[in-house]
Parts: structure tokens; sequence; C-alpha cells
């Protein structure tokens, strides 16, 4: 049996509860500290990984793709001009959108920003961040410089993902530009 301390996320604790059937881990016993240090260093070495991995990637800047995907962040606040915002709120959405333009920007993303362009309480994007760890979309680390602000990324697989739906819908947005009737029809988007 596993007992849990978070309902989404697991952590060291997960397996430090877990119990041999009539035989309960003591947490006194060493190998929970053990468990929580061979924890943390694994935790170290994927956030590596994650950040090597984001080098190689940074050089794929792309104006045209960075452009789409500015729009698509600026159409998504021009809702909140015409229908209150929690009606149609994206957190997760909003968050990969944000770190998949500072990705092809080549900027740094602290939490704190994220709460600021998400457009719910910060707790609600705190959760979501922890989700998106946990899905294996983003990660966190600490800034180099600044070691009291948590820094956000996408991961790699999530950059590619990001970059062929991005892909797909340009050339959609292509499409139905070009099947437009130019002159005293329907006018292209």
């Amino acid at each position: 049996m596993i007992e849990r301390t978070s309902p989404h996320v697991p952590n060291g604790t997960d397996i430090i509860r877990s119990q041999v059937p009539g035989k309960p881990v003591a947490p006194d016993d060493g190998r929970e500290q053990e468990l929580r240090k061979a924890l943390k260093g694994l935790r170290r070495i994927l956030n590596t990984m994650e950040l090597e991995e984001s080098a190689d990637r940074s050089g794929r800047a792309d104006p045209d793709m960075l452009a789409f995907a500015r729009r698509m962040i600026g159409e998504r606040y021009r809702r909140f001009q015409y229908f209150d915002g929690h009606l149609f709120s994206d957190p997760a959405w909003d968050i990969m959108l944000e770190l998949f333009v500072a990705e092809i920007e080549m900027r740094e993303v602290p939490v704190t920003n994220l709460c600021f362009t998400s457009n719910v309480p910060d707790t609600t994007v705190l959760r979501w961040i922890k989700t998106l760890c946990y899905e294996g979309l983003v990660v966190r680390h600490k800034d180099k410089v600044d070691k009291r602000r948590v820094l956000v990324q996408l991961t790699r697989s999530a950059s590619d993902s990001m970059r062929r739906y991005m892909e797909e819908q340009m050339a959609a947005a292509d499409k139905m530009h070009a099947a437009a009737p130019r002159e005293g029809g329907a006018r292209p988007l």
C-alpha cells in the first residue's frame, strides 16, 4: 500500500511511506534520508539534462513561427475584451504558449512572469506548472544568477510538439488565406 502525500505529483515520500504488508518502514531508520538524498540527486541530473537539451534547440528561431505564436497569444487576450476571463481560461495552454515564445526568443521565464501573464490566480498557475512538470511538458530549475528565482522551460518533447503544432496551424492558416476570395467575397482572416 502506498500512502500519497499529493494527489498528482509523486515525490520522495511516496517511496518512503511504502509499506511491506505487515512491516511498516520506520521513519527513523536512516533509509528515509538516503532515499531523499538519492531522489534529490536524480532530480538534479534530470534538470541538467533538460537544460543541455534546451541549449541545443535555442538556435531554432523562426521569425514566422514567433509572429504566429504571438498572434495566438494576442487573440487569447482579445477575448477578454468581450467575455469574462473565467469563462475561457486555459492556464496550461497559456503557460505552454508563453514558454514556447520565450524559447524562440531565447529568454528565461521565471515562475512569477507566468503568474502575471496567465490571467488566473497565482495558485492556479503554480498548480498547473506542477502538473505540467509531472506530465513531462515543462521543467523547473533555479536561476544560476539569482538563486531566489525559479525558472520554467519546455522540455525537448514539449518543444518539438509545439513546433509541429505551430507548423500545422500556420499551414492551415496559409491554406485558408489562399482559398479566400480576394475581391467582393469573404475577407481573409
